[in-house]
């Protein structure tokens, strides 16, 4: 019953909508002005719009349901991956954090200079890694873990570094450790997981399950 209803005003917005593009149309036959005719035509991609959306919707909704979760789960696989794209800016802000604190335990010198610029580029390379996870750009799965494996490696040599003693270093010292224990998990959690979402979706792609639909969604 409300299926029918839906389907009644849909088709009676369908109706309009097509009565408008051909009051449009007849228009811009007779218009001499060009910009009136600019903004006919303007208001002519508006309709389509419209009517393709429309079309979309009646569409959708007389799809048998077994299809139409077939269609959720092809549309799926083109969604961003924005788990792992709001892990690898968390890491992104803890990177920040990490260099704040390690900035205040330095003494004033020409290597506060070089730490500043190289960690710039380490957030700038984590921001990218962000944008391409979200992309499934699978080449940047891989450079995240290996940020991870830095972050164990920054771990083991950075109290060596800083002539500090591990268990009895200071507060901001452990604040250090922590950021790159907790940068490090979750960089190869979210690297690993989005290497596995590529890999599903290329399989996916290639047993030619998917059906593209130039829906206006």
């Amino acid at each position: 019953m409300l299926k029918e209803f839906k389907n009644k005003l849909l088709e009676r917005k369908l109706n309009n909508i097509n009565i408008l593009i051909e009051e449009n149309r007849k228009l811009q036959e007779i218009e001499k002005d060009d910009i009136k005719l600019y903004k006919l035509k303007k208001k002519a991609c508006e309709y389509s719009r419209k009517q393709k959306k429309i079309k979309d919707d009646i569409w959708w909704l007389n799809l048998p349901k077994e299809e139409r979760n077939n269609q959720d789960t092809n549309l799926s696989f083109y969604k961003l991956d924005s788990n792992n794209y709001l892990l690898v800016l968390l890491v992104t802000a803890i990177e920040l954090y990490y260099l704040i604190v390690l900035l205040s335990m330095m003494e004033r010198s020409f290597y506060v200079g070089i730490v500043i610029l190289f960690n710039i580029g380490v957030l700038l390379f984590l921001f990218t890694c962000a944008i391409k996870i979200r992309a499934y750009k699978k080449v940047f799965s891989y450079l995240i873990i290996g940020y991870g494996a830095y972050c164990l490696l920054r771990f083991a040599v950075l109290p060596f570094m800083m002539n500090v003693d591990l268990y009895n270093g200071s507060s901001k010292m452990w604040q250090i450790i922590i950021c790159l224990i907790i940068s490090s998990v979750i960089s190869i959690c979210s690297g690993y997981s989005s290497i596995l979402k590529c890999n599903r979706q290329i399989k996916y792609i290639n047993d030619g399950k998917i059906i593209l639909k130039n829906l206006s969604r």
